[in-house]
């Protein structure tokens, strides 16, 4: 008989409630360095596990929930431009 698998504990509990960068891109159809620029933005929460950055699985469905949710259209950060001072 095979052994029971046992619940995750400690650094992989946290892993298991949590999706990588890559895995995340996979999921919304989308580059890696665009879900590294929503975090950037702070446009939603993660973690840093052992040096490697994750999101949560209850922020990511927080934001799928959103009626309005379109990956390409999250509100970024305002860019101001600066004028060229002359000397």
């Amino acid at each position: 008989m095979a052994p029971m698998k046992r619940e995750p504990t400690g650094r992989q509990a946290d892993l298991a409630a949590t999706v990588s960068v890559p895995r995340l891109a996979r999921r919304w159809h989308t580059s890696v360095r665009q879900v590294r620029k929503l975090l950037a933005q702070r446009q939603m929460d993660f973690v840093q596990i052992a040096g490697q950055i994750r999101v949560p699985k209850l922020e990511i469905e927080r934001l799928e929930r959103q009626p309005d949710f379109d990956l390409h259209r999250l509100p970024g950060p305002t860019v101001t431009k600066h004028a060229k001072i002359s000397q």
